[in-house]
């Protein structure tokens, strides 16, 4: 990333601390599946299997192994 925003060296901090600053606004911390995701998906997958149409995406998704290591405090510790 320095090299294509053009940062010099012993700048990297600013890179750093800019992408932390961006990251925490626009991204989860834990990687949970995102459920309008599915929707949009299923939404897709209509027009070739109309089944699709009334399918729960609740269906399709199991967080159990991402909140298992959000509670184990895992998640947290990458941060």
């Amino acid at each position: 990333m320095s090299k294509k925003m053009r940062i010099e060296r012993g700048n990297e901090g600013y890179l750093v601390r800019s992408y932390q600053l961006y990251a925490s606004q626009y991204f989860d911390s834990g990687p949970y599946p995102s459920m309008s995701g599915v929707k949009t998906v299923l939404e897709f997958l209509v027009k070739d299997n109309p089944k699709a149409k009334g399918a729960d995406p609740n269906t399709f998704v199991d967080p159990s192994f991402v909140k298992t290591l959000d509670d184990s405090g895992f998640i947290k510790a990458l941060y």
